[in-house]
């Protein structure tokens, strides 16, 4: 049980607490969903590369397009979670990821003050995390979509959603 003196509750406005939690917690469920949409368009441009390989023509800069979307997402998702190779052997990775400024912005649950500077600032970094990788999302689903259009040309396997 947390025991408040009377100085801690002051200059809280309650409303603003309750609109930054709801900020932190809309911003971790757009950040899962923009995870799983991540590892969606992973395994769609994975299923291209195999129809690719089933093709009946060769096409080098389908492939190669392929290739570069497929490396665009591996590197997306290690934006996005850190590298798993690193994590698998405990070890820190290089930068921090949106979910450790989302944790850091989550510490106000425990604060008697409400959301501090530091926890503002790592939401407003968050944020932008988000904005960056969001952009790079639709880039890379933008590139994906003509190149079905190119494996139907080499006759390529049908993609099934």
């Amino acid at each position: 049980m947390k025991i408040l003196n009377k100085n801690s509750l002051k200059n809280i406005n309650s409303n603003v607490v309750v609109e930054f939690w709801e900020d932190v917690y809309k911003l971790s469920s757009k950040t899962n969903d923009l995870s799983n949409n991540i590892e969606d368009i992973k395994n769609k441009i994975n299923l291209m590369i195999k129809a690719y390989e089933r093709g009946k023509f060769i096409d080098e800069l389908l492939q190669s397009n392929l290739l570069i979307l497929r490396t665009q997402c591996l590197d997306l998702e290690q934006e996005i979670s850190g590298s798993k190779s690193r994590s698998e052997i405990g070890e820190k990775n290089e930068y921090p990821s949106i979910w450790t400024y989302l944790w850091a912005a989550s510490g106000s649950s425990n604060s008697t003050y409400g959301p501090t500077k530091s926890h503002r600032k790592s939401l407003i970094i968050a944020n932008t995390i988000f904005k960056e990788l969001k952009e790079k999302l639709n880039k890379i689903e933008k590139e994906a979509d003509p190149l079905e259009i190119k494996l139907e040309k080499i006759k390529a396997p049908l993609i099934k959603n």
